[in-house]
């Protein structure tokens, strides 16, 4: 079924993001991470004032740039929608916008930025340790083998809980939407995804 959002009009895959990775819950169930990928991507607050704060001191962020990026922007957000990556939200659901922006990357595409500094501010901080460069040295050093793999689009693989989702807002063109499947720039979103893909790799 198509829809339209002002001048976006685009239909949703049905093998979009959420669905890809909920489609292999049987073999998420087996490698213990049924419950997680179940749960979703959640944001984790610094405490019970945090949510509160954003909602009394959100504002609306409309998207600030040239033809070019408007027409760029406009044509990654329809691909977003189709795949299930974002969704519309109406204004009354909103409990904070965040500011979006295009970057220009060296090959000469675009990349779409959704800064949540000011989301992250009230999020509650994580530790954990990343596999870095040591681990790569000690590889090297033993003269075993190593990879690197490009997962393109990789967090959106991973849904965001309904409660979470309100607050990855963003406008476009007089225009909610919000951020269905786990983005970036979230602080909490590298630890949920480096715990996915680590109990992946443990099967190999």
């Amino acid at each position: 079924m198509e829809e339209r959002i002002g001048e976006l009009i685009y239909k949703e895959k049905i093998d979009g993001m959420g669905r890809k990775t909920k489609r292999f819950r049987q073999t998420w169930e087996q490698i213990g991470k049924g419950e997680f990928i179940n749960a979703g991507f959640y944001l984790r607050f610094k405490d019970q004032n945090s949510q509160q704060k954003l909602e009394e001191n959100k504002m609306m962020i409309p998207f600030r740039g040239t033809q070019e990026e408007k027409e760029a922007y406009q044509e990654m957000l329809k691909e977003e929608l189709e795949e299930g990556i974002v969704v519309p939200i109406q204004k009354n659901q909103v409990k904070w916008w965040n500011h979006t922006f295009l970057i220009k990357k060296p090959n000469g595409t675009w990349r779409k930025i959704l800064d949540a500094s000011k989301l992250n501010k009230e999020i509650e901080k994580l530790h954990f340790k990343m596999h870095g460069l040591e681990e790569i040295q000690y590889l090297a050093n033993q003269m075993d083998y190593a990879t690197s793999l490009d997962l393109k689009s990789a967090f959106h693989h991973i849904t965001v809980s309904p409660n979470s989702i309100p607050y990855l807002a963003f406008n476009f063109n007089n225009n909610n939407y919000a951020y269905k499947a786990m983005h970036f720039e979230t602080r909490h979103s590298p630890i949920f995804f480096a715990e996915a893909i680590e109990s992946i790799l443990r099967q190999i």
